[in-house]
C-alpha cells in the first residue's frame, strides 16, 4: 500500500479515536494494524480510495467493497463517501483497515466476475466464527455473507445455541462468488486463504464452526467422508499461520445450511453438532 493510502487510513483512524473521546495519542512505533494493511492483495491501491457511504460499522459490521462493474466498463472507482465510519474497538478498526487493503484483490479470475468481495461481518470479539465456502448470488449482489435462504437457516443455527448474529462472526474461505455457484477451485482457495487467516488472527475466536466440506477440508487439511468427519471437536492445526499457537482454538464441522435445503433429514444431525458447539462454548466460560 502506498504511503499516501496509509496516511489517509491513519487520518480516518484518528478521527474515530477522537469520536470515542481520545484527546491525544502517544505513538512509539508503527501501529500493528497499520503494518497488517500492507498485506499484498495483488493490486495497486488508488490514493483516492475512500469509504463507501451508508455502511453500518457496529457489532453487526457490514462491509461494502464499493466496486461496481459491467462487461463494458470493467472496474469502476469506489463510491464517494458521505459519512465517516465509527469503529468502536481496536479489532473493528483492524478488520476495517484490513478489508480496505484487500477489497480490490485481483489475485484470481473470480475478481473479473464478482460484484462485491464479501469480506465477512459480525462481532469482532466473537468467540464463535462460522466459516462457509464462498458467497452465493445474493451475497455477491449485497456484499454480505449468508443473506439468502441458506442465511436464514444459519440464523436458526445461531439461535438454536442461544446466540444472535450480533454475537458471532461469519465469513467464507473464498471471498468472491464462483460463477454459477460452482465449488471453489484449489487455486482460488489458496489465494484467499491468507485473508481468512488474517481475519482469524485479528478476531482470535475460540471455536470455528466449519459449514460444509470445503471449509472443513481447507482448515483441517484432511479429506474423507464428511459424514464421518462432522460432529467432532478438532484442534485447529498449528500450520494455520500461527493462529493457534496456544493450542486453544477448536474446529467443529457441520453441514452447510444450503445442504439442508436439499436434505432436510440432516437437520437432526446439525442439531447434534450445534449442541456440541454450545457445550464447547459453555465449557470455556
Amino acid at each position: 500500500m502506498a504511503p499516501e493510502d496509509l496516511r489517509k487510513l491513519g487520518i480516518e483512524w484518528l478521527k474515530n479515536e477522537r469520536l470515542l473521546g481520545v484527546e491525544s495519542l502517544e505513538v512509539e512505533e508503527e501501529p500493528e494494524m497499520l503494518k497488517r494493511v500492507q498485506h499484498d492483495s495483488g493490486v495497486q491501491h488508488d490514493s483516492g480510495v475512500q469509504y463507501d457511504s451508508g455502511v453500518q460499522y457496529d457489532s453487526g459490521v457490514q462491509y461494502d467493497s464499493g466496486r461496481k462493474r459491467s462487461k463494458e466498463e470493467g472496474l469502476a472507482a469506489p463510491s464517494s463517501p458521505t459519512t465517516t465510519p465509527l469503529l468502536h474497538s481496536k479489532k473493528e478498526k483492524e478488520l476495517f483497515l484490513y478489508y480496505e487493503s484487500i477489497k480490490n484483490c485481483q489475485k484470481c479470475p473470480l475478481s473479473e466476475t464478482r460484484n462485491h468481495l464479501v469480506f465477512g461481518e459480525g462481532n469482532s470479539d466473537a468467540e464463535l466464527v462460522f466459516i462457509g465456502e464462498a458467497p452465493g448470488r445474493n451475497e455477491d449482489l449485497e456484499g454480505r455473507p449468508f443473506i439468502g435462504e441458506a442465511g436464514k437457516l444459519l440464523t436458526k443455527f445461531v439461535e438454536f445455541i442461544g446466540l444472535t448474529r450480533d454475537d458471532i462472526y461469519i465469513t467464507n474461505i473464498v471471498k468472491c462468488r464462483p460463477p454459477g455457484n460452482r465449488d471453489p477451485l484449489p487455486e482460488e482457495i489458496n489465494k484467499c486463504r491468507p485473508y481468512l487467516e488474517e481475519q482469524l488472527k485479528i478476531i482470535k475466536p475460540k471455536i470455528l464452526c466449519c459449514l460444509g466440506r470445503w471449509a472443513t477440508y481447507t482448515l483441517l487439511g484432511i479429506k474423507g467422508s464428511f459424514s464421518q468427519i462432522r460432529g467432532k471437536i478438532y484442534p485447529a492445526p498449528t500450520h494455520m499461520g500461527g493462529i493457534n499457537e496456544e493450542q486453544s482454538m477448536k474446529i467443529i464441522p457441520t453441514y452447510h445450511p444450503a445442504a439442508l435445503l436439499y436434505h432436510p433429514g440432516w437437520k437432526e444431525k446439525v442439531k447434534e453438532d450445534l449442541i456440541l458447539v454450545k457445550e464447547c462454548l459453555q465449557s470455556r466460560t
